[in-house]
């Protein structure tokens, strides 16, 4: 995540929703540091409500993930000093049930029934990418990323296709 981040973070206690940070859409990094008190062989991260999807992270490996509809918790081995890594997406606005549908971490952040203060914020609202670093591919990417690339076409233009087999989740932007 390192190499993208090209704003400072918005620090704060616990973990802000996105509509706090002032944003609408696209993903929020929220990081902290196990501290030595907080440290288990095998955890348990809850987070009650979620908005919409987590990806977790610990020293950047993935560990896990935590959905709005039907996950809300993610076990794992950490020790003191690693950093947890959240990225969390915003997928999309619910056009039914309540009308103010926050989107983020709504709720406390527990590791093994013990709340984790002390949080990093890092924005990426997708409708002005100039504050994050766009890399190129090297196919060997293991954890969230923005990467850019130019299709060259020899031919006119015609139909064209993404093959998305090998993906697990992501988004794709062509011409924007």
């Amino acid at each position: 995540f390192d190499a993208q981040i090209k704003q400072s973070p918005v620090k704060d206690n616990s973990p802000l929703t996105f509509e706090k940070l002032g944003q609408n859409y696209g993903f929020v990094l929220y990081e902290t540091v196990i501290t030595e008190n907080q440290y288990c062989e095998t955890c348990t991260l809850g987070v009650e409500q979620i908005r919409d999807r987590a990806q977790v992270f610990i020293d950047e490996e993935f560990v896990g993930s935590i959905y709005r509809a039907d996950s809300t918790s993610v076990d794992f081995n950490v020790s003191k000093n690693q950093k947890l890594s959240l990225f969390v997406e915003n997928m999309g606005r619910i056009n039914h049930d309540k009308i103010y549908d926050q989107k983020g971490i709504l709720s406390m952040v527990l590791l093994d029934n013990e709340e984790l203060l002390g949080w990093e914020m890092y924005k990426f609202p997708l409708d002005d990418v100039s504050s994050i670093e766009l890399l190129q591919p090297t196919g060997n990417e293991k954890y969230p990323m923005f990467l850019t690339g130019i299709l060259n076409m020899d031919t006119k233009p015609m139909d064209t296709y993404l093959d998305m087999r090998n993906w697990t989740k992501g988004v794709v932007f062509v011409n924007g």
